[in-house]
């Protein structure tokens, strides 16, 4: 396999943190996040990325180290929704459709399958 690009949303961690949507790109051994709002975020060879699949993504996405930056990437879409938080004040939160797991599980499967080719 010497191409692969599948939709994906970069999800950092921490308060007021944002989920990122855009695209995970392999091609021809080079491995990137193109995100939808930041353009570009990395562009590394696929050999010189660490990759990690975490137990708490049940399947469902993968952690990227490039150059010692961690990127959480998952392969559901998720939305913003309106939502009551802290004592009933009106805010925003990430939901997503249950329907969605089966076909990230399937990207991360197809994207563990490409990247192991690539470190061997």
């Amino acid at each position: 396999m010497n191409e692969l690009a599948t939709p994906a949303c970069r999800f950092p961690v921490g308060p007021r943190a944002q989920y990122d949507p855009g695209e995970l790109h392999l091609s021809e051994g080079m491995l990137m996040f193109t995100s939808r709002h930041l353009g570009q975020l990395f562009h590394a060879p696929a050999t010189q990325v660490e990759v990690r699949y975490p137990w708490p993504y049940f399947g469902t996405g993968l952690t990227l180290i490039v150059a010692g930056k961690r990127y959480r990437i998952w392969f559901i879409p998720f939305y913003t929704s309106l939502a009551v938080i802290d004592g009933g004040v009106p805010g925003h939160a990430l939901t997503f459709n249950f329907r969605d797991i089966k076909s990230a599980k399937a990207a991360t499967a197809q994207w563990q399958a490409a990247l192991s080719q690539q470190l061997k």
